[in-house]
């Protein structure tokens, strides 16, 4: 379960958590574990663990457009079951651009 969001009682069940809908989460690459971050990518937390994550520019303009939004790493994301649990939204156009641009990325 997540250690900092408190959801109201109502969403929990058999102990289990369960999101809202209107909340939504941006998961981040940990800066541990991506040494290499996109171009212009600044440093955040994450609202569970506290760990620092990288945010690259098209994600800021997402986070900043949404009023609701948290951040979180991408090993709280996996271990509180985000993709299994919850509907993930690919990619926006700008971010597909940013990894596109990046120096190490080798496409087939």
């Amino acid at each position: 379960m997540l250690k900092k969001w408190s959801p109201p009682r109502e969403t929990y069940l058999g102990g289990l958590l369960l999101m809202p809908e209107h909340e939504d989460v941006i998961v981040c690459m940990r800066v541990e574990d991506m040494p290499n971050p996109i171009k212009g990518s600044f440093t955040r937390v994450c609202m569970d663990c506290e760990s620092k994550v990288w945010i690259s520019k098209a994600t800021a303009r997402i986070k900043d457009s949404t009023i609701t939004v948290d951040i979180i790493c991408m090993r709280c994301a996996i271990e509180n079951g985000v993709f299994k649990d919850h509907h993930c939204q690919p990619p926006s156009t700008d971010q597909v651009a940013e990894i596109l641009d990046r120096e190490d990325f080798e496409s087939d």
